[in-house]
């Protein structure tokens, strides 16, 4: 978050990566930007821009995560270095301008590639910074790294760490309030695929703590075939995890939520069913209930962003019951977005009082806005 306004990560056509920063009224900065990294890419104000920017001229670039701290914005993503390889990149910019920091990586760009030694796909897939540790997660081959930089020049301290074989690119890096860091990414062991949180030294990155969860571990709502990670939060010493469970024969998705305890990350057996809750049939006109992001406000709250055809937005209190006083016993339903067919929304962060936002539907991407959340 920042002061400053709301920047928002993805790409273009499957081919071009951007950050594009909105105010928090919803208009484009047009004194950001208009700056364009590697060659491809268009020149837009309000963006910054990127495309071959490894070599080539290949156009397979994204950005995936965006973070800002001190005054820059960390971008990270990937790009395109031959027809079937990519690189992790990460980009520091000036918060105001979007001008690349010359004195990070290569004129602002770090390049990450081969991290497990295999000479394959690798790509950045969230960024976290504190203070002057820069956390980057990198999928590279089938298995997902954390590596810490320099977060002033780029530059890598000590060594990655190797997490979870992963077939999801779901992932997401916060603080534990204590000098350390938790990530959480979909786990696969060959046969289902899991959620898997961990808790790492932030000096070291040595592991503290694991826990894999289950899609068995809701045998009390349902027999589940598949769990798949989206989104946590940490606040008031607890992780509050929210994913998506899938029941194949039937082709059903439900929304799980789950809520840990940030000193071992064991389950919270005070919230829900032994720490865990599942929410399905959220609106009639669809099965299918993807539980997208998660938000826990100052007094307690919990926020749960999921999708089907439509947007989901519910309202928890901090033991997992619904809140009744918010929108239609405790959920809105969102549909039709600029006559969308199809909505989702993939984050949200919460500013002045205000829930923010964004996503995509068929039409484009979405930037959404939530006022008088008494």
């Amino acid at each position: 978050m920042s002061n400053t306004g709301v920047y928002v990560a993805g790409h273009g056509g499957n081919v071009w990566g951007y950050v594009l920063k909105l105010d928090y009224n919803g208009n484009v900065v047009n004194n950001f930007g208009g700056i364009t990294i590697g060659n491809g890419a268009p020149q837009v104000q309000g963006m910054v821009t990127f495309q071959n920017i490894v070599g080539g001229n290949y156009g397979a670039d994204s950005a995936e995560d965006v973070y800002v701290s001190g005054g820059s914005v960390y971008v990270v993503g990937y790009s395109a270095y031959d027809y079937t390889n990519t690189a992790g990149v990460v980009i520091k910019m000036d918060e105001n301008s979007g001008t690349l920091d010359s004195n990070f990586g290569t004129n602002g760009v770090k390049v990450i590639n081969d991290v497990d030694g295999q000479d394959v796909n690798d790509g950045c897939t969230a960024v976290y910074v504190e203070g002057n540790n820069l956390y980057v997660a990198i999928f590279s081959g089938p298995y997902l790294y954390v590596k810490k930089l320099d977060a002033g020049n780029g530059n890598e301290i000590g060594s990655s760490q190797r997490l979870e074989r992963s077939s999801y690119p779901n992932c997401d890096i916060e603080s534990s309030g204590d000098g350390n860091i938790i990530v959480g990414i979909s786990g696969y062991n060959g046969s289902t695929d899991y959620i898997y949180i961990t808790k790492l030294d932030g000096s070291s990155l040595v592991k503290l703590y694991e826990k894999r969860i289950m899609p068995s571990d809701f045998s009390n709502f349902g027999s589940y075939d598949y769990l798949y990670y989206r989104d946590h939060y940490v606040s008031g010493g607890n992780v509050y995890v929210v994913g998506t469970l899938e029941l194949t024969n039937i082709r059903e998705d439900d929304i799980a939520l789950m809520k840990l305890n940030i000193s071992d990350l064991s389950y919270d057996s005070s919230f829900g069913v032994g720490g865990k809750l599942v929410f399905d049939n959220i609106d009639t006109s669809t099965s299918s209930n993807t539980g997208n992001s998660i938000w826990v406000d100052s007094q307690g709250r919990i926020y749960v962003v999921g999708s089907g055809y439509k947007i989901y937005v519910l309202r928890l209190d901090s033991n997992g019951n619904i809140d009744s006083s918010f929108g239609v016993g405790g959920k809105l339903v969102l549909d039709y977005i600029g006559s969308s067919i199809v909505d989702e929304i993939v984050s949200m962060f919460m500013y002045g009082g205000s829930l923010y936002m964004t996503g995509r539907n068929d039409i484009g991407g979405l930037a959404l806005r939530m006022d008088n959340l008494q």
